[in-house]
């Protein structure tokens, strides 16, 4: 990824999760974890290759009264993201989109 879209990347993270967890009190902040890796699809065998697990990154996971909640920050839906969103909802874990 260019340096330049990475750091833009997480301006815009940063301001979402500013203003998405307004709302959060402090004492909660500090249970905010980043870049937190999803397990979507487990190593397999084709072709006698390995080939690596795959994974989703969550922009910002934390807890919001008993519930986990998984935020990713998007500008536009792409297909691989909608493919990642679709694996984490059959493992029954609901991706909230902040824009």
């Amino acid at each position: 990824m260019d340096p330049n879209e990475c750091w833009r990347h997480f301006e815009e993270a940063a301001r979402a999760a500013l203003a998405g967890l307004g709302s959060v009190p402090r004492a909660y902040l500090a249970a905010v974890r980043r870049q937190v890796r999803f397990e979507i699809a487990p190593p397999v065998v084709i072709q006698g290759r390995k080939r690596p697990a795959r994974y989703y990154v969550a922009d910002f996971v934390y807890q919001r009264s008993s519930e986990e909640v998984i935020e990713d920050v998007k500008g536009h839906l792409t297909a691989e993201y909608r493919l990642k969103r679709h694996l984490m909802a059959a493992k029954g874990l609901t991706i909230t989109e902040v824009k």
